[in-house]
């Protein structure tokens, strides 16, 4: 399957999409995760929550399978935000892969940026403007590619249409 791009309109949770706050092998607990942290140099994630269910469907709709690598990729989640439903969308800080023209990097951070009325398109500053809370709400732009069990999705764009500002609990590095 040739590579397609959706866009929908979303609320965000737990967005670790700048450089400053991605995952990293040192906070993961599970071996394997730490393994491939490790070997890509950490990685971007958010969890999705479409707005409506036409969101969701245009979501779904390229997928050709709802599981992933035997988990399901929609899960129950915050009521309050969107469908109540989320799919994470992660994206590796390098991810090299050979191709017909030669060596790609389909990794580094997702673009983040302004979606408002009067600076539509500009760049986020993750030190002037600050990190994504829960609930902020977003036009996000993801690729899917492959086929069968192993079609994947790369996050690739975050519009920023109503910012929640992120409130840091007691001990936490982000």
């Amino acid at each position: 399957m040739k590579t397609v791009y959706v866009t929908i309109k979303a609320v965000l949770e737990y967005a670790k999409v700048f450089p400053e706050n991605r995952d990293m092998p040192d906070n993961a607990t599970h071996a394997g995760i730490k393994k491939m942290l490790k070997a890509a140099d950490g990685q971007y994630s958010v969890n999705v929550y479409p707005t409506d269910e036409a969101e969701l469907n245009k979501a779904f709709g390229p997928l050709e399978h709802e599981m992933y690598g035997g988990h399901a990729r929609l899960k129950e989640g915050n009521s309050e935000f969107g469908v109540g439903k989320f799919f994470a969308l992660k994206r590796k800080h390098s991810d090299i892969k050979e191709t017909v023209k030669g060596e790609v990097n389909f990794g580094g951070a997702p673009e983040v940026v302004h979606w408002g009325e009067d600076n539509k398109n500009t760049p986020w500053s993750f030190e002037d403007d600050g990190l994504l809370g829960n609930g902020t709400e977003a036009i996000v732009k993801f690729s899917v590619y492959g086929t069968g069990d192993s079609q994947s999705v790369r996050l690739e764009k975050i519009g920023i249409v109503n910012h929640v500002a992120y409130e840091q609990a007691d001990g936490e590095r982000f």
